[in-house]
């Protein structure tokens, strides 16, 4: 057996070779938290369009990395899918709005820590970004989903509670989604800001469930009746366009969590006129979903001291989170100042820390009831301990920004960072020697801004091409359970192919021949490439119980699935990051929750969660 865990270290020493930037480490809770840096930077141009030839944009609402999809390639890159997710859409009211969707967008990492700035055009090639397929969405019924603000309601059921409809003569459900998860089931939660509500689908875009909240966020006017209407605020409840524009997935345990972007109405968003006050919006919620059984189970809630301005006190309010293990998250916090923004001068974008632990939960409590603030006029309850919250990472700290060809402030160019950073996503580095460290990833929601826009035929300009940001950055995290995040890809093949991830996941062959035949002395003498087959897997159910174990197939259905292949060297690697918490069983290998085992005995070891090993044939 040969066990190359060097090789990993060795291409990262590559990738991030040169002096070392100047790191930052903070102290949250009994852990300390390293922010290395920014490492990549890429966009998705403003005037890129859908299969649908719809005008992309808004990709930075929501977005998370493909399950299965990570890898690293043998030139030391990393690749991967972000499953991505527009909010309502352009001009939200449409005459007859805008079908909601998702979309799979391929990307290369190649990250940069060098001490050497580079300019726009080269920092472009650290992160690279392709359309590959969208996703429609419909509703229970096969009814189109909208985007189109909400002014009907849709009376309760036995399956489903009150939900926004367009209009009364119009029925269709609408929805703002700004936050996505996907379940290790396979199906995606979407946070939405009409509700809020956290809504289910499946992988075909279909909808199957929905959690509605406790009553203290559902909308509510002076009757007492829910209302939907998200162009004004209510009487008590979520404060207009500011839902769950947060959620994030405990993986060990599979509870979800979502963040209201600022505080409810009656816990300080609104002053006493009812309109929105910045000043006394900053104890926003945390809600916590077991969602391991067959229905979804309150778990935990929690009041999180948003930061705010030194000069005015205004509340900054989130725009995502991230779960980062022992009761800890990520918070992206920003103003509306950049590139498509209110100023060009930006004042606060950052990626805060904060830990529930040792704060109240407020789950079932009276809290729950509209009429029980837990921080009226911005003044916390006595009872109410809040989450610990710092600053960590400053997004547009001047040197971090020139070493990416960016900058904050005139002039308004492309090279000005963006405004509304609203999505975050993470993967492992599988750095041996550094094996809590995490890429994550932020993205910004250029809101639909073009020159050259077009939706459902019918083109649009804006004024102003602003492209989807992407910054990647480089953190240490020693609180995520290794294993949690990333999964592990099972390769198509034996061999030290250069691929893309979506090539990766088209494919597998039996194993145990391609080991048999795929010694040096013999190289592989099958045809190009090779016939796909199928591989089973076993997963828990709902109720946590083991389900029988079944064939699948998790080929994409792609016009040239090959196509960033190369041919097969002498030599014949195995890549592996281990990190599906499931169960395979491919022809030929038997690979567990942390283990991967070759047959044949051509190659044998053990991969720890977290840790990438290289075995040679």
């Amino acid at each position: 057996m040969y066990l190359y865990t060097w090789l990993s270290s060795l291409l990262l020493s590559h990738i991030y070779g040169g002096e070392r930037a100047e790191y930052v480490t903070v102290q949250l809770g009994r852990h300390s938290y390293v922010n290395k840096g920014p490492v990549a930077f890429g966009i998705l141009p403003s005037n890129a369009v859908d299969s649908l030839g719809d005008t992309i944009r808004g990709i930075g609402s929501a977005v998370t990395v493909k399950r299965g999809s990570w890898f690293l390639t043998r030139n030391g890159s990393f690749a991967g899918i972000f499953i991505t997710h527009p909010d309502s859409g352009p001009h939200g009211n449409m005459k007859d709005g805008y079908q909601t969707r998702q979309h799979e967008i391929d990307f290369v990492l190649n990250p940069y820590e060098g001490s050497k700035n580079l300019d726009y055009s080269e920092a472009l090639k650290t992160l690279t970004l392709s359309y590959q397929r969208t996703v429609l969405q419909f509703d229970t019924d096969d009814s189109k989903l909208s985007g189109v603000d909400p002014t009907g309601t849709r009376p309760p059921t036995s399956s489903d509670p009150a939900l926004p409809l367009v209009s009364s003569a119009d029925p269709r459900l609408t929805l703002d989604t700004e936050s996505i998860v996907e379940d290790v089931d396979g199906t995606y939660w979407l946070g939405d800001e009409y509700g809020p509500h956290i809504y289910n689908f499946n992988s075909s875009g279909h909808r199957i469930g929905v959690i509605q909240p406790p009553r203290a966020y559902v909308p509510l006017n002076s009757a007492g009746n829910i209302e939907f209407i998200s162009d004004a605020n209510p009487v008590t409840g979520r404060m207009e366009g500011q839902g769950f524009e947060g959620l994030t997935m405990d993986y060990e345990t599979r509870t979800l969590y979502a963040m209201l972007q600022s505080a409810l109405v009656q816990d300080g968003g609104a002053d006493k006129d009812g309109k929105k006050s910045d000043t006394t919006s900053r104890y926003t919620r945390i809600i916590a979903y077991g969602v391991g059984g067959e229905s979804p189970e309150l778990k935990g809630e929690w009041v999180v001291p948003l930061p705010r301005s030194a000069s005015k006190g205004k509340t900054r309010a989130s725009s995502e989170i991230l779960f980062v293990g022992d009761g800890t998250f990520l918070s992206l916090s920003r103003d509306g100042d950049g590139r498509g923004g209110n100023g060009e001068k930006s004042s606060y974008k950052q990626i805060d820390l904060f830990s529930v632990n040792g704060a109240t939960s407020i789950a079932g409590s009276k809290y729950d009831d509209p009429s029980n603030p837990v921080a009226a006029g911005g003044n916390l309850e006595g009872d109410v301990v809040p989450a610990e919250y710092t600053s960590f990472v400053d997004m547009i700290d001047k040197k971090s920004l020139k070493k990416l060809g960016l900058h904050n402030g005139s002039p308004d160019d492309e090279t000005l960072i963006a405004s509304r950073w609203e999505g975050l996503a993470i993967a492992p580095v599988c750095d041996a020697e550094n094996q809590d460290d995490y890429f994550v990833f932020a993205i910004a929601d250029n809101n639909f801004s073009t020159t050259d826009g077009i939706i459902g035929g019918v083109p649009y300009n804006e004024g102003l091409d602003v492209h989807s940001q992407s910054l990647v950055y480089r953190l240490t995290l020693p609180s995520l359970a290794r294993g949690s995040v990333g999964d592990m890809l099972v390769p198509a093949n034996l061999r030290a192919w250069e691929a893309c991830a979506r090539d990766l996941m088209s494919a597998s062959i039996n194993l145990e021949d391609e080991v048999a035949k795929g010694s040096s002395a013999n190289p592989f003498k099958e045809p190009y490439p090779p016939t796909p087959s199928t591989f089973t897997r076993s997963r828990n159910n709902r109720a946590g119980n083991r389900q029988k174990k079944e064939s699948f197939d998790d080929r994409l259905q792609v016009e040239e699935p090959f196509a960033c292949l190369e041919r097969p060297p002498a030599l014949h690697w195995l890549y592996l990051c281990n990190q599906r918490n499931e169960e395979l069983d491919i022809p030929g290998v038997k690979v567990l929750p942390g283990n991967i085992k070759s047959a044949a005995g051509h190659a044998e070891g053990t991969v720890h969660h977290g840790e990438r090993a290289v075995f040679r044939t």
